[in-house]
């Protein structure tokens, strides 16, 4: 027996009821549009589905002595193929360099266009070490085997705008030495552009050997987040596109002191006293202490320091002179 009737249409599901002759036994076969199909068959009714090479989703069912019959199939709406997002990177890399270490912030302003974004890989040095991983919705963060990579998952997937920061660190060798900077990178973007300070931490020098893909620029045209360096300490740089890896040459500076001295010598019949003042400007590198070389026979009777916390003093003998040693609890420069 062959039907054909007229199937309602709400959206994306259809429906249709017909009447059958009851009889004891027999077998519905029905092919509706659409692969993977869901249809459904009321009363519930032994059945099976299966997909067909044309595209078609076909449904076997056994009837018993039934009337009646209702039948509705909602088609898959076919989403065509998977988006992927299209991701661009605003970057700020802060670089410090001091002595015995290397250390390195990235803070990436993301873009995401298309499609949301569940999961960031980041490309590392293998040889530095992280510090933290932040940004809103991080679930877990992960580091590669082989230490190059970082997978930041998220808790749920963003779009429009998301901001990630990563902190690296990398001991110094010992100076004078040339060192790669330890700079994160957003791996898959669409576009990196971004900026870069260098800054000089106290007591070091540095010379730029390599910087491919950097342009060097004005430290006073640095984005706001990377303003406040102090004068003469800070180079910068900004990239149109990842840049390569930059090389720098870092040598140790000794202090350099400039220091005002005055002498007071009064002779009095029991002997003498003398108020030797100096007034130290200490540049470039910071000082514990200082050693004063002292004339023979003379005997230190007070030692005031104004300006950093005094510690101690000693009188002892260097190089065959008299020399008082004055420490300090805190760094002066």
């Amino acid at each position: 027996l062959s039907l054909r009737i007229a199937a309602a249409r709400e959206g994306d599901r259809h429906t249709a009821a017909f009447s059958l002759p009851a009889v004891p036994l027999s077998r519905l076969r029905l092919s509706v549009p659409g692969s993977a199909t869901e249809v459904a068959v009321t009363p519930r009714l032994a059945s099976t589905t299966q997909s067909l090479d044309d595209g078609r989703t076909e449904l076997v069912a056994f009837l018993g002595p039934v009337r009646r019959i209702s039948i509705a199939w909602t088609q898959q709406v076919d989403e065509g193929p998977t988006v992927e997002p299209l991701v661009f990177a605003d970057e700020r890399h802060d670089v410090r360099v001091d002595r015995g270490v290397l250390r390195s912030e990235l803070v990436a302003d993301l873009s995401v266009l298309r499609a949301p974004l569940d999961e960031i890989r980041l490309v590392v040095p293998p040889d530095a070490v992280t510090l933290y991983v932040q940004g809103d919705a991080i679930r877990t963060w992960t580091r590669s085997d082989d230490a190059q990579a970082i997978t930041v998952v998220l808790r749920e997937p963003v779009k429009d705008t998301w901001q990630l920061r990563i902190g690296l660190e990398r001991p110094l060798p010992d100076l004078p030495a040339d060192v790669t900077l330890p700079l994160a990178a957003v791996d898959g973007v669409e576009r990196e552009t971004g900026f870069v300070r260098l800054l000089m931490g106290e007591g070091v020098k540095l010379e730029p050997r390599a910087t491919p893909g950097l342009l060097q620029g004005d430290v006073n045209e640095l984005p706001p987040a990377l303003e406040g360096a102090p004068p003469g300490r800070a180079l910068a740089y900004r990239f149109p596109a990842r840049p390569g890896a930059a090389v720098v040459g870092v040598e140790a500076l000794a202090p350099r002191i400039t220091a005002t001295v005055g002498t007071r010598l009064v002779v009095r019949p029991e002997g003498t006293d003398l108020r030797y003042v100096s007034n130290l400007l200490v540049e470039r590198a910071g000082i514990f202490g200082v050693e004063l070389d002292l004339p023979e026979g003379l005997e230190v009777t007070a030692v005031r320091v104004r300006g950093v916390e005094y510690d101690d003093h000693k009188v002892g003998e260097a190089d065959g002179r008299l020399r008082l040693a004055v420490e300090f609890r805190d760094r002066l420069l």
